[in-house]
């Protein structure tokens, strides 16, 4: 569980970076990251919403992942 992991590493003394497609974020796990000092990173397979939509084989993807 990411909450538990966070809770984990908060003030630990090493550059902490997680890669997400950001749609499971909420302002809950948002605001554990800030005090975290994670800095999530977010992808995208094609600046196109159909190209990755087929890429990642879900319909909406890209529109969820950039609303994130």
């Amino acid at each position: 569980d990411i909450i538990e992991v966070l809770a984990i590493i908060k003030g630990k003394r090493f550059r902490k970076v997680m890669l997400t497609n950001g749609t499971q974020l909420d302002e809950e796990k948002v605001k554990l990251l800030k005090e975290s000092e994670v800095i999530p990173t977010v992808s995208l397979d094609d600046s196109k919403a159909e190209e990755h939509d087929l890429f990642r084989r879900a319909k909406g993807s890209f529109n969820r992942t950039v609303k994130a």
